[in-house]
C-alpha cells in the first residue's frame, strides 16, 4: 500500500499531515517506520541515506575521513548529556531503516548505564537484560530514567525508560544478580574465532549508509548469508558517553543488537527484518574492546524471523542474544 505522506522537506519532516517525526509522536508510524495505514516510511535504494540530509541540521555527509560532524562542531560519542537525565543523539546512532531514526544498539546501551547507575554494587553483576523498542527511536533529545523495581540481597530487578516529549519509547529491564562467595567449578570456555588482523571488513553496511555502521568497525571472520550465518569481530570507534569511559555491559549490548544485521538472509535493499525486541544472557562482562558475534537468522514460511547469537570476548564466550525479527518486504 503506498502511503500518504508527502515527500520528505530538508528538515527531515514531511509535507503531509502525518509524516516524519510528527508521525512517529502521533504513533502513525510503528517500530520499523511503517505507516499504520500500511505504508513504510523508508525509500531505499542503494543508499538510505537521503542525498538532502547531507544539509540537514547535521550538517554533514554521511561518511568522510572516520568522523562525523554534527551541528558545526566535532561529535565524537554516541550521546551528548544536557542533565536533568536528558541526552542528545548524534548522527552516530543512526539506523539502517529510516534516517530519521536510531539503530537499536546505541539507545540499547544507555538504557544498560541508568541501570548500572540506579543501583551499583560491587557484590552484584546484570545477568540479563531484555530490551522492548516500542515505537521508532528519533535522533533528538531523550529522557532516560532507572529505578529499581524489585530490591533483593541476591536478586534484584532494574527497569528503565526511553522516553521523547513525554511518550514512551523504549524500555529495559535487568536482573541483577550477587556474585558467588566461592568460585564453583565450570567447564572450560569455549574460545571465540582469531581476531583477524587488517583493515575492517564490510558488512551489511557495505549496503547503506548509516551513521552507526560508519562509528563501528567490523572484521569478519566468516559468513553465509544463504544460511543466514556468520561471525565477526566488532568494536566502537566512540564513547558513549560524552567524557565517559563505557562499561564492558554496554559495549556488549550495543553490539549484540547488530546480530540481525550480521547474519541476513534476506536483501536490506528489498526486505525489512526488524527486530522489535533483544534479549541478552551475560556469564560475564567483556574485557577489552573487541567483542565477536557468531550469529544465526532462522526464517520460517509463516513470515517470522529469530536471530540467536553467542558473543565472545578475546578469552572466551560472554552471552548469548535472541531477537524476535518482523519480517516484510519493502514496497
Amino acid at each position: 500500500m503506498a502511503c500518504t505522506c508527502s515527500p520528505s522537506r530538508v528538515d527531515g519532516s514531511h509535507a503531509g499531515d502525518h509524516g516524519g517525526r510528527n508521525a512517529f509522536l502521533r504513533g502513525h508510524v510503528d517500530v520499523d517506520g511503517r505507516c499504520h495505514d500500511g505504508a513504510v516510511h523508508n525509500t531505499v535504494g542503494v543508499s538510505l541515506f537521503p542525498h538532502h540530509l547531507a544539509h540537514s541540521e547535521f550538517g554533514l555527509h554521511p561518511f568522510g575521513n572516520g568522523f562525523l560532524r554534527g551541528r558545526g562542531m566535532m561529535t565524537e560519542a554516541f550521546w551528548i548529556p544536557e542533565g536533568n537525565e536528558l541526552f542528545r543523539a548524534t548522527i552516530h546512532t543512526q539506523g539502517p531503516w529510516n534516517p530519521q531514526f536510531q539503530h537499536g544498539g546505541p539507545p540499547a546501551a544507555l538504557l544498560v548505564r541508568q541501570l548500572e547507575a540506579c543501583s551499583p554494587r560491587e557484590d552484584m553483576v546484570l545477568a540479563r537484560v531484555s530490551i522492548d523498542i516500542l515505537a521508532p527511536v528519533p535522533i533528538a533529545t531523550l529522557t532516560a530514567l532507572a529505578h529499581v523495581l524489585r530490591p533483593g540481597r541476591s536478586v534484584e530487578l532494574l527497569e528503565a525508560s526511553l522516553e521523547h516529549e513525554g511518550r514512551l519509547i523504549m524500555r529495559a529491564t535487568g536482573w541483577q544478580v550477587r556474585l558467588p562467595n566461592v568460585r564453583p567449578p565450570a567447564d572450560e570456555p569455549d574460545l571465540p574465532p582469531g581476531l583477524p588482523e587488517g583493515r575492517a571488513t564490510p558488512t551489511i553496511a557495505s549496503f547503506v549508509n548509516s551513521g552507526f555502521f560508519s562509528a563501528t568497525e567490523w572484521r569478519t571472520v566468516r559468513e553465509n548469508n544463504e544460511r543466514g550465518q556468520a561471525t565477526a569481530w566488532a568494536r566502537l570507534r566512540y564513547p558513549l558517553i560524552v567524557g565517559e569511559t563505557i562499561s564492558p555491559i554496554q559495549h556488549l549490548i550495543a553490539v549484540a543488537d547488530y546480530a540481525n544485521g550480521l547474519s541476513w538472509r534476506l536483501d536490506i535493499r528489498s526486505w525489512q527484518f526488524v527486530p522489535p525486541e533483544l534479549t541478552l544472557h551475560i556469564l560475564r562482562p567483556p574485557i577489552g574492546e573487541w567483542i565477536c558475534l557468531d550469529a544465526v537468522t532462522d526464517l520460517q514460511s509463516e513470515g517470522v524471523g529469530l536471530t540467536t547469537a553467542h558473543l565472545f570476548d578475546q578469552q572466551g564466550q560472554v552471552a548469548r542474544s535472541a531477537q524476535s525479527l518482523f519480517i516484510a518486504r519493502r514496497a
